[in-house]
This record gives C-alpha cells, structure tokens and sequence, in this order.
C-alpha cells in the first residue's frame, strides 16, 4: 500500500500475488511511489519460500532500479512522436539505407509521400523505381556516388507515387560514419 504508484491497473497486482500466492516465481517491471511521493521504476523478481506446510511462507524479493532507462526511455518516445509530428507538418519524409546491408527505412511521412502503407518495408531499388524513368540514373548516380566517396546530393527530380499521381520531389542524402568508416546513408524526401 505504501509503495503502489497508482500507475498500474488492480490486475497487475492480482496477477502478482496469485502467481507468488501459488509458490512461482514473479519477474517485472513495477512503478513505486518513494516518501517524497516521485515515482520511481524496479525490474523485480519475487521469490517464495515454502514453509513446512508446503505453502509459501517468505518471499524474497530482488530490485534492481530501473528508473534511469525507463526516464530514457520515455524521452525517445516522446522525441521520436515530436519528429513524427514535425515530419507531418512540414511534409518532408526522413530515410536512411544502412551500408551492411542495402536496407532502406522509411519514415511514415516519407511512406506517405510514396502512398505506400505504413508497414511497407522498401527495397532500395524499389525506392529508385519510385522516380520517373528519366530521373532514376540522376538519382542513381546520386546515390552510387556518395556510396563512393561522400559527396552529398539534393536533387529535385519528377517522381510517380504508388497511386500513380505524378509528383516532383526534393530528395537530398549524405553519407553518415562511424569512426571514419562509411555506416549508413541519411537523407529526407519531401513533395514539392
């Protein structure tokens, strides 16, 4: 009573005595309220020790604070909702292609610019045949020649979305590195 949060629905606990209450092992991460009323974050395992009638008649319970990483947690969360929304609000899509393996991520506003669903996962030679077919060896070359050696690139070119709707694109990209060597290229994509 002293510790409950007010965080966690009555289930939750429900589900923590019944599980202890019948000698097993309960493990998560629970929020608690400290005497100065701030709340602060455990991951806990509670263990029962059987009494002599074979019914638990101790528990001992290992915390390990966790409040620092679900603090974290809870501001990349809140960061990546805020770019999302900026994302939406300026029209301009983020994307990146990570160098080990060729693979593209989009973000939703750059999913929308394509008017592909959500949850669509793009090769990147998909993303090339996105453009008109005079302008995928000028993205193309673009893009094979910050591959090469660096060179960033923003580039307006004519675009066909998965609806068919002919747009033009601002695309601009760059080489992004991890201790001098080539990880990742980052760009954005907007509908101008």
């Amino acid at each position: 009573r002293m510790l409950k949060s007010g965080l966690h629905p009555s289930a939750f606990y429900h589900d923590l005595w019944t599980t202890i209450g019948h000698g097993r092992v309960w493990q998560n991460e629970i929020a608690n309220r400290a005497k100065d009323g701030s709340i602060y974050w455990t991951e806990a395992s509670i263990i029962p020790l059987a009494g002599s009638n074979g019914k638990p008649a101790q528990y001992i319970a290992i915390r390990t604070d966790i409040t620092a990483q679900k603090t974290a947690e809870a501001a990349l969360r809140e960061s990546e909702a805020f770019l999302a929304r900026a994302e939406q609000v300026g029209g301009i899509g983020g994307w990146k292609v990570e160098i080990a393996t060729m693979k593209p991520t989009w973000s939703p506003q750059t999913r929308r610019i394509h008017e592909v669903p959500i949850g669509h996962q793009p090769t990147l030679e998909e993303g090339i045949h996105f453009y008109a077919p005079d302008a995928r060896p000028v993205i193309t070359e673009a893009v094979n020649r910050c591959l090469a050696d660096g060179t960033p690139f923003d580039l307006e070119l004519p675009f066909i979305t998965a609806g068919g709707r002919h747009i033009w694109v601002r695309t601009v990209g760059e080489l992004e590195r991890q201790d001098g060597k080539p990880i990742r290229l980052v760009g954005a994509i907007q509908d101008i």
